[in-house]
């Protein structure tokens, strides 16, 4: 949830004086390198301003309609792919098969109204200014992990 904060690298840092000595502090924030939910950006001006309910009653429709979309445009030889990655672009949902996870993942793209993105650069930098060491990515993108040093 820090990146749906108005100021990530802020929100992360005051998390070290919660760190014992020795402790882990591990974000997971969502990826700068992706620029094909960039247009989320753009509707997210607008979604965020809606009243919850309003925001889900639009996604019930819209989610299932823009996944099968996509799925169906796959199928198309040749010009399906680039057609589908087009609409998934312009109109971005979750991909995930399963519909709950799917539908809630997209409202959560949806309706706050901070959403930043982050490069593991970034973040290390935050890292390093709040003296972590033992630094590392984690398996999904963006992960980071790092130790407050041990006092001694």
């Amino acid at each position: 949830m820090l990146h749906h904060t108005p100021d990530c690298e802020a929100a992360v840092k005051a998390l070290d004086k919660y760190l014992k000595p020795g402790g882990l502090l591990v974000v997971w924030l969502y990826s700068g390198y992706n620029k094909w939910y960039r247009f989320s950006d753009f509707w997210r001006r607008y979604t965020h301003k809606m009243k919850p309910q309003t925001l889900h009653g639009i996604l019930k429709v819209a989610v299932p309609f823009f996944y099968n979309l996509n799925q169906g445009l796959q199928r198309v030889p040749l010009l399906g792919r680039p057609a589908a990655g087009l609409v998934h672009h312009v109109f971005p949902v979750n991909r995930q098969k399963d519909p709950e996870a799917r539908m809630l993942d997209t409202f959560d793209w949806y309706s706050p109204k901070y959403q930043s993105k982050h490069t593991y650069e970034q973040v290390f930098k935050w890292y390093e200014a709040m003296g972590m060491e033992d630094m590392r990515v984690g398996e999904i993108s963006i992960a980071v992990r790092g130790r407050k040093p041990a006092k001694g």
